[in-house]
This record gives structure tokens, C-alpha cells and sequence, in this order.
């Protein structure tokens, strides 16, 4: 803004006592015209966040991450498969996943099912205070994938 009152200035004082003058009552509404023209994009990216974060629309990094390590562990510990929800308002993250686990590897001692849990969540990042990590284990068939 300060630049374009300098540049406003410049204009007016270069055309004072000239013949182009009469332009002096327009230079002021021109350059600001030329200022919001220039910064009208700022809101609007500022905008498309907010209504993305509102929609909990997942950023695409968030889903990767999320998507290679609960496939990574499902498949080291054998699993059927997995679904993985995430999604992220400002700093703070909500991701779920559950494993679909085989009925004849589902009697576990508890202690094994958490250190699975704690192999998801040290791959999702999951001492950040600012995360929800929710993990989940069923014998139940998984559902069919959704179509992307």
C-alpha cells in the first residue's frame, strides 16, 4: 500500500503543470484500482483453505502418509486389508484406521494388538500433540473399495 502511494505521488507530481493534468483526479482511484485488482487473489486462497478445512477435505499429503503406514504394518502383520480416514482442520489431525484382520489370526494377547497400535501411531507421527489417531482391529470382511 505504501508503495503505491509513492507510486500515486510519482504520478502526480511528473503530470502537475503539464498538459495531461486533468488526469490528476484519477491517478489516486486508478492505482488503488490496480492494488485490489493485484491483492484480490490473497482472499480467496485463504478462502478455499478455510471451506477445505470446514469440509474436512483430507490434504493429499495427510492421505499418503496415512495410507503407506497403515499398508505397510497391515502387511507385515498379515491383515486382509485396511481403510484409512483422515482429515485436517488447522494443526490439528483425525485419522482412523482399522485393519480387517483374518478370523484365524484375531486371538491375540492384548499386549500384541498394542504394539501394533503403537507401530501405526509412530509411523503416523503420533506423539503430536496436535493428533487423533484412532486404530481399530474386526474379523469382519472388508468392505468393497471405493471408487476414486
Amino acid at each position: 500500500m505504501t508503495s503505491a502511494l509513492l507510486v500515486a505521488f510519482l504520478i502526480g507530481a511528473l503530470i502537475d503543470g503539464t498538459d495531461a493534468e486533468w488526469l490528476m483526479p484519477y491517478v489516486d482511484p486508478a492505482v488503488l484500482a490496480l492494488v485490489a485488482l493485484v491483492l484480490l487473489p490473497v482472499p480467496f486462497s485463504t478462502l478455499r483453505r478455510a471451506v477445505a478445512e470446514i469440509s474436512l477435505v483430507t490434504p493429499p499429503e495427510l492421505k499418503v502418509q496415512a495410507e503407506e503406514a497403515a499398508g505397510a504394518v497391515a502387511a507385515a502383520h498379515g491383515f486382509l486389508d485396511h481403510r484409512v480416514y483422515a482429515a485436517q482442520q488447522g494443526r490439528a489431525r483425525t485419522i482412523d484406521v482399522i485393519y480387517y484382520v483374518p478370523a484365524e489370526k484375531g486371538l491375540r494377547p492384548l499386549e500384541e494388538w498394542d504394539s501394533i497400535r503403537d507401530e501405526t501411531r509412530a509411523q503416523l507421527d503420533g506423539e503430536d500433540p496436535h493428533s487423533w489417531i484412532t486404530i481399530s482391529f474386526t474379523t469382519k470382511a472388508p468392505p468393497p473399495q471405493p471408487r476414486s
